[in-house]
């Protein structure tokens, strides 16, 4: 069986973890705002996915091996347009 799906918007990426102390209890935990207070998309990008496979895969869940192919597809970076000559 293979089950297809798609997830629209750009792809965020996971942000690195960070480490914390509070008295001698240390911790680590992946930081869902950037540092003017506002969200990075990593939440809203996973509710997303998870949506959107949800949607897609429903029934029991999967008993064995699986494969799993993830194709992710960027918009051009600024520094790679040019207005003058064609793209390569």
């Amino acid at each position: 069986m293979i089950i297809t799906f798609t997830v629209p918007g750009v792809p965020v990426a996971q942000p690195r973890v960070k480490a914390t102390r509070r008295g001698n209890h240390a911790g680590v935990y992946a930081p869902t705002k950037k540092a003017n207070g506002r969200s990075n998309g990593i939440a809203e990008w996973k509710a997303m996915v998870r949506k959107c496979a949800a949607d897609a895969c429903q029934g029991a869940p999967f008993e064995g091996p699986i494969a799993v192919q993830l194709v992710f597809v960027f918009p051009r970076q600024k520094n790679r347009i040019w207005k003058t000559r064609e793209m390569p």
